[in-house]
Order: structure tokens, then C-alpha cells, then sequence
């Protein structure tokens, strides 16, 4: 039996947002392929989304930062590192984790080390930039999960070149494999009814931009009554925001539910999945909607290419734009349900398309493997490609 590739991977936080879901459902699937994976955390807040991983096959190794400080934190995972051996460090959350994971993997000689960008902010802080700049000069691997992130990885980065940086997708269980509990009388149904349902999924911070969903939904229910929408998550802004819904009387309406583990049977129980971030890495929700065989609107928080046709299975507004948003949202209530069902299943095959997890854990095998295959060759990367 093949010995397992042993691999640590980085993030900042267990928290409840798209990086780490995405650590729990690909870490699974590479496990089933043959890798061993260790996941390090060094801040415990959102700590909502810990228990699913009791019963995984991933091990989770916490080192509270904040205790030790960034010297004493380097020198504990570049201890970690070494007692364990690993053939790849992958900072897969992105971030801080870029520093915090690659330069202790460079100190203790691993094989492979990588960094991640998830999101169009990550360096947004001068020594974040100089610091993952000068790692740069010893290890120049990347990952991204858009297209549109590789051009502000290289403008914020230095010591980049093209064949560094690996598009690897946000994976998800295929369709059938979802317990969307349709047959079953769930939360979402006693609270849906008969009603036409628009919901908006991720957490309530300015980033999302959640305000304009809460206003575009106030315009709507002017003329529209047999209309209600949802806002899951939680956030620093839920108070202020059910404030507004109280004082705009549309508490009837308009419903924030909070926090759920169970996002594919609200969005099962929806009509049409709507986005309002400002700005996005690959939005994991949206992703799950198409699965769900939902229309989408969603802001142009980053390349919608891979997610949604224009009027074919959604519409893309402007960042900011209220009045586009209505106008999308309107023009997809007024559509009979034989089409909105054609264009839910348009989203299906946009889903299978680029994010299927077959796919995605083939994106990340072929990656690991290659770049392992490299170091043992003693080749530089260049060479390879140019010679394969």
C-alpha cells in the first residue's frame, strides 16, 4: 500500500465562512485519495462550524496565536512542521495564513509550499504585501480560486510569474448527493408556504452589502405582496438591520433567520438566490444555489463567467446598484414557473460544469503531484512545462 502524502494545511480561523467549508468538504476528498491532512488554526472565533468536523477524516491542530505572539507562533509551527514530516504546507485559508504557514514550511525545509488567495483583499496592509513579497523569493507557488484574482495577486505581490499560479475551484458534492429533504415538512416550508421566496445567504457585514438586499426588498414589496425574503447569517450588522425591518414595518416580509447548517434546504425552499457583496473570491453560496437549481442575481463582485449566463440562468448587476437589483429581481417574479425551472436547470449544469468535486479534487491532485514530482526531480518549474 502506497505510504499517504502527508500535507498540513493553513487558515486562520474554523470560523463559518467559505474557506472553511471548503477545508472540510475537499479535505474529505483528498483523504479518500490517498493524502493525510492536518489542518492549523491559530484564532478560535466563529466557532460555529467546529463540530462538523468531529466525525471527519481531517485532524485539527489549534495554536492560539494571540498567547504567544508572531515570533514565538512562527518557531511552535515551524516545530509543528518539523516532528511531522509533511510533504506539502498549503496556506489554505489565505490571508495572514500566507506568512503564518509558509514561512515556517521554508524554515523547515518542506518539500512543497503554497501559498492561497481567496479574495480580492487579502494584502491589503503595506507588510502584508513586503512580507509575502520577500517568501516569494524562495517559494512562488499560488492557488486561486477565480480568474479574477490572479491579475491583483501579481499587482500586489512581487517576485510572480504566470506558471505559479494554479486555478483551483471551490468543489461540492454533486446534486443527487444532497438531502434537500423534499419529501419532508421542514422549517423552510412552514415558514414559506405559498409564497414566492427571494434569499440572500453569507455573513451580515458591510463587505456583503446586505443594506441594499433589505432596500431592494422594500421597493419590491411596494407592488408585490406574495413576495418574502430571507437573509441567513450573522454578522456584526444583525441588530442594526433588524432594527430597519422593525421600523420599516416589514418584519412580515422580511425575515433575518440567523445562522443555519442547513443552507441547501432554505435555498431548496427559495425561488431565486440573490448576492449584494461588493467584493468576492468564488462565492461558495452561490455555487450551492446553481446546485440547488435556483436562478441567481448577484452583484459583479468578481467574474460571474463561471456561474451565471446573462438571462439564461440569471442576471449580473453592477456593485452597488439598488435599482438594477430590483429591476433583475422583478424581471425573474415575473417569469411563469416553467421558465424559471429551465433556468434552474441551466444552473445545474453551470454547477457541473466548474465545480463538481470529481473535477476539483482532480484540480488539486494534479497540482500536488506535479509540483511534488518537481522537487523530487530537482527541476525548476519553467523547465518542466517547457519540456512536457
Amino acid at each position: 500500500m502506497m505510504n499517504k502524502i502527508k500535507m498540513l494545511w493553513v487558515t486562520n480561523t474554523i470560523g463559518y465562512g467559505g474557506a472553511e467549508r471548503q477545508v472540510l468538504i475537499m479535505g474529505h476528498a483528498l483523504h479518500e485519495l490517498n493524502y493525510s491532512i492536518d489542518v492549523l488554526y491559530y484564532d478560535d472565533k466563529g466557532s460555529e462550524f467546529l463540530p462538523h468536523f468531529e466525525n471527519s477524516s481531517i485532524n485539527l491542530i489549534y495554536i492560539d496565536k494571540s498567547k504567544c505572539g508572531n515570533i514565538k507562533f512562527i518557531k511552535k509551527v515551524t516545530e509543528l512542521i518539523k516532528k511531522n514530516n509533511y510533504d506539502i504546507v498549503h496556506a489554505f485559508g489565505g490571508g495572514t495564513a500566507n506568512i503564518y504557514g509558509r514561512l515556517p514550511a521554508l524554515i523547515a525545509r518542506t518539500p512543497v509550499v503554497i501559498g492561497a488567495m481567496l479574495g480580492k483583499k487579502h494584502f491589503t496592509y503595506t507588510k502584508m504585501k513586503w512580507v509575502n513579497s520577500v517568501i516569494n523569493i524562495f517559494t512562488k507557488n499560488w492557488t486561486i480560486n477565480n480568474t479574477d484574482l490572479e491579475p491583483i495577486l501579481k499587482k500586489d505581490l512581487h517576485f510572480l510569474r504566470k506558471q505559479k499560479i494554479w486555478l483551483i475551484h471551490n468543489g461540492f458534492d454533486d446534486h443527487n448527493k444532497v438531502d434537500y429533504q423534499i419529501n419532508k415538512q421542514t422549517y423552510y416550508d412552514s415558514l414559506k408556504k405559498h409564497k414566492f421566496v427571494v434569499t440572500a445567504i453569507g455573513r451580515i457585514t458591510p463587505v456583503k452589502n446586505q443594506k441594499m438586499f433589505l432596500e431592494a426588498a422594500k421597493e419590491i414589496l411596494k407592488t408585490n405582496d406574495n413576495v418574502e425574503f430571507w437573509l441567513v447569517g450573522k454578522g456584526e450588522l444583525v441588530k442594526s438591520f433588524n432594527e430597519w425591518i422593525e421600523n420599516e414595518g416589514l418584519d412580515h416580509k422580511v425575515k433575518l433567520l440567523g445562522y443555519r447548517d442547513d443552507i441547501d434546504i432554505a435555498l431548496s425552499r427559495s425561488d431565486i438566490f440573490v448576492q449584494t457583496s461588493n467584493t468576492e473570491g468564488s462565492p461558495n453560496t452561490i455555487a450551492e444555489a446553481l446546485r440547488a437549481k435556483r436562478p441567481v442575481v448577484s452583484t459583479r463582485s468578481t467574474s460571474m463567467n463561471e456561474f451565471i449566463v446573462e438571462g439564461v440562468n440569471g442576471y449580473v448587476t453592477d456593485v452597488g446598484n439598488k435599482d438594477q437589483l430590483v429591476d433583475r429581481i422583478n424581471i425573474l417574479l415575473n417569469k411563469g414557473k416553467s421558465e424559471l425551472h429551465e433556468m434552474g436547470e441551466k444552473s445545474l449544469e453551470m454547477f457541473n460544469h466548474s465545480f463538481l468535486i470529481d473535477h476539483v479534487l482532480k484540480e488539486f491532485d494534479d497540482m500536488y503531484k506535479h509540483l511534488l514530482k518537481l522537487k523530487s526531480k530537482g527541476v525548476v518549474h519553467e523547465q518542466y512545462i517547457k519540456n512536457n
